[in-house]
């Protein structure tokens, strides 16, 4: 049973990354830079990604199963703090 429980913990952590890794690629569009200049700690609020562009964010991680908030998601901009409410919002 705990070897289920871990198995399921897995796979649900492979798709939190595969959404990262798509959510960065679609902010590094949105700020029309590359990938890897996006800091994981910077908040992208304050390197040019503003409340138009964020709108887009919301409907990404809403067209991907995540009930995103603009607030949520602008109170701390930085792609960790957003993985960090994508978890727990995962787990609810």
């Amino acid at each position: 049973m705990a070897e289920q429980a871990d198995q399921v913990a897995q796979k649900e952590q492979g798709a939190l990354d595969d959404l990262m890794a798509s959510l960065r690629v679609k902010v590094a569009t949105l700020m029309n830079v590359e990938v890897t200049d996006l800091d994981e700690d910077e908040e992208l609020m304050d390197q040019g990604l503003d409340s138009v562009r964020l709108v887009e964010v919301v409907s990404f991680l809403r067209d991907a199963g995540y009930q995103a908030d603009f607030a949520d998601l602008a109170e701390d901009s930085s792609l960790a703090a957003w993985r960090e409410l994508l978890e727990e919002l995962g787990e609810n």
